[in-house]
C-alpha cells in the first residue's frame, strides 16, 4: 500500500474531519491517538471518521478497511461522536473543533507551534 500524505493536510485532521463528517453525516467523527509504524515513528492525538468497518483519514485523503488502519496505526478510540452530537459540542464551543483535552506524547518533538509536522521528520 502506497501512503502519500497530503502535506496541505499535517496538524489539520480535527479540522478536516469535521469537516468530511458535515459532508457525510452518517459517518462518526473519531478522537483518539495513532502510533505510526513509518517514520517518524511517533503516537499523536488524531481525529478520523468511521463507518461500518471503515475508515476515513484527510490527512491521507483515503479509506481504509478497519483492520488495515489498525495494523497500520495502532489506533486507539477515546470518544466517538455521532452527526448530531458534533452539531451540539460544535454549537456549545463557539465554532471549535476540539473537544477533549490532547495528550501531547510526542507532538513538541515532531510538530512546531503551528501543528506541521518539522522539516527533519517529513
Amino acid at each position: 500500500m502506497d501512503l502519500k500524505i497530503n502535506d496541505d493536510n499535517l496538524g489539520r485532521c480535527y479540522e478536516l474531519s469535521f469537516k468530511y463528517q458535515q459532508i457525510n453525516p452518517e459517518w462518526k467523527l473519531v478522537y483518539g491517538y495513532i502510533t505510526n509504524k513509518f517514520p517518524p515513528f511517533q503516537t499523536i492525538d488524531h481525529a478520523w471518521c468511521m463507518k461500518n468497518g471503515i475508515v476515513h483519514d484527510e490527512i491521507y485523503e483515503a479509506d481504509f478497511e478497519e483492520e488495515i488502519y489498525k495494523a497500520l496505526f495502532d489506533f486507539k478510540i477515546e470518544k466517538e461522536y455521532t452527526y448530531e452530537e458534533v452539531m451540539v459540542k460544535y454549537e456549545e464551543s463557539n465554532g471549535r473543533v476540539v473537544w477533549h483535552e490532547i495528550n501531547s506524547f510526542d507532538s513538541d518533538k515532531y510538530y512546531d507551534e503551528n501543528g506541521r509536522i518539522k522539516e527533519e521528520y517529513k
